[in-house]
């Protein structure tokens, strides 16, 4: 179910997004409302249920979402709208933000920020039974842009504790965007009650926080590139570029083929990207570019013949697409491939708003095949699209694909 490009002009969407923008909007104008209670609550001088009442006027609309109120980075105060754990949600909680009204005091935001480490322990302690001052960690490189963390831990209770503070500790966009792995070791043996060989690489748990991050910063300094992909010299030479090959073997007889699943032959400027979009490791934008870009693809019906398209083949759709979006600095392309049904697009969106007008112009002047979508590699926008005709049907997706057996 899409949020962030559902068309109100669409018969099928049309109710469903009215009424949710109806609950969306009266939920805003009730924190308009109270936003003055809400700032003397958080200043310590008045009291009333606030957790009762965003259940009464938050949760009524979506019971998964969770939030918590800090100090603003440029405004006094900020409140945090998170799904946590159910990324599906994440592009309906980008759809609320994008309803926000324009406040003095608030900015809003949708990852849950780390807390500070002591009141960490103190909660897992209490919800679990356990102290994590045994514990000890440590970080490393993990593949596509990731880091694996390593615990040490006694036993199942330590290992709870240990991945409840991860989360508690670094905040959700950490969490959930660049760790890859999490890994468990015993912990270093004793002798008369002192540690006998301290284990190489660990830390203690209270230095989580800046080793993470510091891992991560690492990766967005050293190993990002340094502008964006259009501006590559790649993207003002297209013909010139150095490509790499994929090659798959896809079931055959699979039904419609979900997102990229009929891919049999795929190429790239760009490999890592490629190979990472392609992993079981969820895939996010911001592991591969610092620039707000999104890594997405055009899925297009046809895998030899583009019908009564303008365009002679797919290298020529490629050539037009690139120097369309090169003409407005919104993108690039960054590779493509063919599948046992579909043909496949690979883009870099610098300004998506800016570039789907362009994108659907051109496609629909060339009369592209009618199911012809633009996805998204993002894990958290699996289920956003956009047809490039008005009447362009849904995707196919895994839960089309079983029902239709």
């Amino acid at each position: 179910m899409r949020w962030l490009y559902a068309d109100k002009n669409n018969p099928q969407e049309k109710d469903r997004i009215i009424a949710a923008e109806e609950k969306i909007l009266r939920w805003w104008r009730a924190f308009s409302d109270k936003q003055a209670e809400i700032i003397a609550l958080l200043q310590n001088e008045t009291q009333f249920d606030l957790a009762a009442w965003m259940k009464d006027n938050l949760n009524c609309i979506e019971e998964n979402l969770m939030w918590e109120f800090r100090p603003g980075h440029t405004k006094p105060y900020r409140l945090v709208i998170s799904s946590q754990r159910d990324k599906s949600l994440t592009p309906y909680i980008a759809y609320m933000l994008s309803l926000a009204p324009e406040l003095d005091d608030w900015e809003f935001n949708m990852f849950l920020t780390g807390q500070n480490f002591d009141k960490a322990a103190d909660f897992v302690s209490s919800k679990i039974g356990v102290g994590i001052g045994d514990i000890a960690f440590k970080v490393d490189k993990g593949e596509h842009n990731t880091i694996e963390l390593t615990f040490t831990a006694a036993d199942d209770k330590e290992k709870q504790a240990a991945l409840m503070t991860l989360e508690l500790v670094l905040g959700e966009e950490i969490a959930s965007h660049w760790i890859s792995k999490v890994n468990f070791v015993p912990p270093a043996k004793k002798t008369f009650g002192l540690f006998k060989k301290e284990l190489k690489g660990f830390f203690e748990m209270e230095d989580l926080k800046f080793e993470a991050s510091e891992h991560v910063q690492d990766i967005v300094e050293d190993i990002l590139p340094q502008e964006p992909f259009y501006k590559m010299e790649f993207a003002a030479d297209f013909d010139s570029c150095k490509w790499s090959v994929f090659k798959s073997q896809p079931k055959d007889n699979q039904g419609d083929y979900p997102y990229q699943t009929d891919l049999a032959v795929g190429i790239s400027c760009s490999p890592e990207i490629f190979q990472a979009a392609h992993s079981t490791i969820p895939f996010f934008s911001n592991r591969f570019s610092k620039f707000d870009e999104q890594f997405c693809y055009l899925k297009i019906e046809g895998n030899d013949k583009l019908g009564n398209c303008t365009f002679a083949d797919y290298k020529e759709l490629e050539a037009a697409m690139q120097k369309n979006l090169a003409s407005c600095d919104s993108g690039c392309v960054i590779g493509g491939g063919t599948g046992l049904k579909y043909s496949y697009v690979e883009l870099a969106i610098a300004d998506i708003n800016k570039a789907i007008p362009d994108i659907k112009k051109m496609l629909i002047e060339a009369k592209i095949p009618n199911k012809t979508w633009l996805l998204f590699h993002d894990a958290d926008k699996r289920d956003e699209w956009i047809g490039i005709y008005d009447d362009t049907p849904e995707p196919p997706t895994f839960i089309e694909n079983e029902e239709n057996g």
